[in-house]
């Protein structure tokens, strides 16, 4: 089902630009340099909005999936943007093992309830399509309801936790699983689980 790789496309493209590639300086102390960290990477995607680095690399992955069903990946992008928000929490240090956690919150539209949304209405609505309807009628379908799903769909809260490891040269860096573990988490909002799985293989 050519459906269940575009669901898959959207989780892939989030889980692939969420690298976070600063590594905080090792000369502030600890719990600093990792917020500093932190708010560098998260600022840039809030106030880069949907003409930063983050949209821009997200709107490139999906451009390709989504031409076929006449979306529009700038306007998914700045739509899936709106409302982005992140609060920096506690950030607790193991000087001795060089490992720090940090608790962020992440405000940002589920991916998964979109998806999983999408789906559902994608069952029912196919069904009122002519008996005589094409894989082009069905894509076109598919988009325009992706496109009304994303524009209606609130932001969330997701309370999540951040690793950081203290690399040999003493500088702080985010371990990138758990951030692909941070933003899986924030894109699954209230989305069934088994729901996921099925549409997307996650």
């Amino acid at each position: 089902m050519k459906q269940r790789r575009l669901f898959t496309t959207l989780l892939a493209a989030l889980l692939v630009i969420v690298s976070f590639g600063l590594a905080a300086c090792g000369g502030h102390a600890s719990e600093k340099a990792v917020r500093q960290s932190l708010e560098e990477n998260f600022s840039s995607i809030k106030f880069g909005g949907a003409d930063g680095d983050f949209a821009k690399e997200f709107e490139k992955n999906i451009d390709d999936s989504f031409g076929p069903y006449g979306i529009d990946s700038a306007e998914f992008t700045k739509s899936y943007m709106e409302g982005f928000d992140y609060k920096i929490g506690d950030i607790t240090v193991d000087e001795q093992n060089g490992k720090a956690v940090a608790q962020v919150s992440i405000t940002v539209k589920p991916m998964m309830e979109l998806v999983e949304s999408v789906y559902h209405r994608l069952m029912v609505e196919a069904m009122s399509l002519p008996d005589d309807a094409t894989e082009d009628d069905l894509n076109a379908l598919t988009g325009k309801l992706i496109m009304e799903g994303i524009a209606s769909l609130e932001p969330k809260a997701t309370d999540v936790e951040i690793t950081y490891n203290r690399a040999s040269n003493g500088d702080w860096e985010p371990d990138l699983e758990s951030v692909e573990t941070a933003f899986a988490t924030a894109a699954m909002g209230d989305a069934d689980p088994e729901t996921v799985r099925a549409l997307t293989g996650a």
